[in-house]
């Protein structure tokens, strides 16, 4: 399987390492290009935009800021739905507003896309392993065919994940949602 990846700040990035050292056929996109360079240094291939990481994955991640930025890499100019093929499964992995969230899921649903919130917790940047504890929300059960073991992992509708880490970082005092 062919995957995706957006955004290579200081979450995306370690996870794209970890996945291009894992052995996965990865395709990375960044607005900085010296973030792709190093990933394509490290086995990666480099694309110039979402559609182009879209036109040759059948899974994509993103990770990028915020809601605006989720929304132009799933539905901008040059953004995944331009190019993705029916099936596609898209697995949010940013921060964003829950309502937003459903917003966005709802208008890639609309594309025969599949589309999942899935956001991890960690208490040091970009330091994710298999074991950790995701929190996953989703549009329609898509990611099942990714994972079919994880059963297990939390599920509670579009937008959940957004919702439970936003709720996370309040508890602790962090600012929440952009």
């Amino acid at each position: 399987m062919k995957v995706g990846f957006i955004g290579l700040g200081i979450m995306g990035k370690p996870m794209s390492k970890n996945l291009v050292k894992a052995g996965h056929d990865l395709v990375v996109y960044d607005f900085k290009q010296s973030s792709i360079d190093e990933l394509v240094a490290l086995g990666a291939k480099g694309a110039k935009s979402g559609a182009e990481v879209a036109a040759e994955c059948d899974t994509i991640i993103t990770m990028v800021p915020n809601s605006p930025h989720v929304r132009a890499a799933c539905l901008g100019e040059n953004g995944i739905s331009d190019t993705a093929k029916p099936g596609t499964v898209v697995i949010d992995m940013s921060s964003i507003d829950p309502v937003e969230s459903k917003k966005i899921g709802a208008e890639l649903a609309e594309k025969a896309l599949h589309r999942t919130d899935l956001v991890g917790i960690r208490k040091t940047w970009g330091q994710f392993r298999e074991n950790d504890a995701p929190f996953g929300g989703n549009q329609d059960r898509g990611e099942c065919r990714l994972r079919p073991d994880r059963e297990s992992d939390l599920h509670s509708g579009p937008g959940a994940a957004a919702l439970r880490h936003g709720a996370n970082r309040k508890i602790r005092g962090l600012p929440c949602y952009q």
